[in-house]
């Protein structure tokens, strides 16, 4: 009897379907125990040479109650299966929302494989646990002491001995719960870890062919199909014990009360009604504890996922919405830094040390550096995914930490450098942030990010389909259906991180005097590596190793020996 405290903290919002499927399950159980006591009085009529005529009410029961019992077994497989469906759907959608609050930052580092296996493969386990094993637990206590009650009423003795192997039935499988926990978990580790790298083939499909590594990446997945063989063998192997065990124990059980029960009749302790009933509802007693051990190989996949689903029930955002969040003033707004430092965790160094940064309302600042400087992670602790270990940082002079995280992210649009699309239409993509705007501003949008060409060419114009992650697309265009989503967004500060770095050079000129007039009255934070595309910023800063080491008009700074003037010069002599 696997009672998982995470699973059972879970159960606590599922009560309602949960109780209706005991319910039902205790009433087919009720059914099977009328059958067994009418079958005894037939049975001990019969011996008693009773007539046919006065057996036909007891039939006609029988009957009835045959009837009713093959009802209330339909009618449990189908609870049971709608509070499994409820069950999973309840719990995909507490899953979702909680990975909506804890943000990118609790995903950082994790794989994709190994998530998508503990929100489908984990939840569709725990469909059984809930729907038939949990429900199944409380049916046969409550079974196995109201008959042993009854019993007891009848003969003590036979009473005892079957409370005492029904006892033995629950108890004694107990001795593997730790061996079966642990092999559970390494099967679930296993599982996460094929899946996992499934999905690194499937997404990874033309690289591997392109290096000829396609071989290589086979033989790793066998070797984690060969993993998960074992894990799935060792965990059975320890389960089957309990199984076995419990199967002993039913058929020690049932006959050791049967043979008190007959050595009771004999000395004329029992009629013969009583020994039927005894030798009948002794079966009743164990036949909800064999349908508990077939229940648990239905969900065991759910019980060795439960760890990772219960923690990410559990998990804490790493930034936390305040308790009473503070408005944002309308308009445009500024951005301050002051003294803010960062340690993505497990880095060996800070991203960020010390950085001092004012970006007044309207003002468009670039952001410039090597690559590992630290410009990302400006954009990042601005949408406020990560909290800053030392200083502040502030929006239209309110600290992100006063604001509500939904309300800032309303005033960020952001263009990033490897932007997402999602199975759907252009025009889907493009209003990700504004789904209800019109089309004739979802073509503004698009014609200011340079996507005539991109529609021209569909048969669809802006209904043609983007593909899975816009594979269909080049990565320029990618960027400027992000720029055209950004733009439609028509928030107060916008945020540029590489925004161009897949675009030609010719799209490069387009793009930008589109984002000259669009960035009009904005407060503009640029991030760019390719320093050609902040020639028209208002401000310049140029981060070092995450720290500030220079600031200013662009011209001045290309006037000074420093470290701008460096990386100017050195793009150039590159190309």
């Amino acid at each position: 009897m696997i009672l998982h405290r995470r699973l059972l903290a879970m159960a606590g919002r599922l009560r309602g379907p949960l109780l209706l499927v005991v319910a039902v399950g205790l009433a087919a159980t009720a059914a099977s125990v009328a059958q067994a006591v009418l079958v005894a009085a037939v049975l001990a009529a019969v011996f008693a040479g009773t007539g046919w005529t006065a057996l036909a009410p007891t039939l006609v029961g029988l009957a009835a109650v045959v009837a009713a019992r093959g009802l209330l077994a339909w009618l449990r497989e189908v609870v049971a299966q709608w509070a499994g469906e409820l069950v999973r759907r309840r719990l995909r959608l507490r899953l979702f929302d909680r990975l909506l609050a804890l943000g990118p930052a609790h995903l950082h580092g994790a794989r994709t494989g190994q998530v998508q296996a503990a929100l489908v493969d984990g939840v569709d386990g725990l469909d059984g646990y809930y729907g038939r094993y949990l429900p199944q637990v409380v049916i046969a206590l409550v079974t196995a002491a109201g008959l042993i009650g009854w019993l007891a009423t009848t003969d003590a003795a036979v009473a005892a001995v079957l409370g005492v192997a029904v006892l033995a039935v629950p108890l004694v499988p107990q001795l593997w719960d730790r061996a079966l926990g642990e092999r559970g978990s390494a099967h679930w580790a296993a599982y996460e870890r094929l899946g996992a790298e499934h999905v690194d083939t499937v997404q990874g499909l033309t690289t591997l062919k392109s290096f000829g590594a396609a071989q290589r990446h086979r033989d790793r997945l066998r070797a984690d199909t060969w993993d998960l063989y074992r894990a799935t063998m060792a965990q059975l192997a320890v389960s089957l014990v309990g199984t076995g065990l419990s199967t002993l124990l039913v058929a020690v059980g049932t006959a050791a009360a049967v043979a008190v029960a007959v050595l009771r009749f004999a000395t004329g302790a029992l009629t013969p009604f009583e020994l039927l009933l005894v030798l009948l509802l002794a079966g009743e007693c164990f036949r909800p504890f064999a349908a508990l051990a077939g229940y648990w190989h239905l969900s065991y996949l759910g019980i060795s996922a439960a760890d990772d689903v219960g923690a990410l029930l559990t998990a804490e955002p790493a930034v936390a919405a305040p308790a009473t969040a503070l408005p944002l003033p309308v308009g445009p707004l500024a951005v301050s830094l002051r003294g803010v430092g960062f340690r993505y965790p497990g880095a060996d160094r800070p991203a960020l040390r010390g950085v001092d940064l004012d970006i007044a309302p309207g003002e468009t600042v670039a952001v410039v550096g090597r690559s590992g400087a630290g410009k990302t992670t400006l954009a990042t602790l601005l949408a406020r995914f990560h909290d800053p270990d030392a200083g502040t940082v502030r929006l239209g002079g309110v600290d992100l930490r006063r604001l509500d995280p939904a309300r800032l992210r309303a005033a960020l649009a952001v263009v990033p450098q490897d932007p997402y699309l999602f199975t759907g239409t252009i025009a889907d993509n493009i209003r990700l942030g504004r789904p209800d705007a019109t089309d004739a501003q979802v073509r503004a949008a698009g014609a200011a990010a340079g996507l005539d060409d991109v529609v021209a060419t569909g048969s669809a114009g802006y209904d043609s389909p983007v593909g899975e992650r816009g594979l269909t697309l080049s990565g320029g265009q990618r960027q400027r259906i992000a720029i055209a989503r950004a733009l439609l967004r028509d928030a107060p500060v916008l945020v540029l991180d590489e925004a161009t770095s897949a675009v030609d050079a010719r799209r490069e000129g387009d793009i930008q005097r589109a984002l000259r007039r669009l960035c009009a009255g904005r407060t503009v934070l640029v991030i760019a590596h390719r320093l050609s595309t902040v020639r028209d910023a208002d401000r310049i800063v140029v981060l070092d190793d995450g720290a500030v080491v220079q600031s200013g008009p662009p011209d001045a700074l290309l006037a000074a020996a420093g470290p701008y003037r460096r990386l100017v010069a050195a793009q150039v002599g590159a190309r």
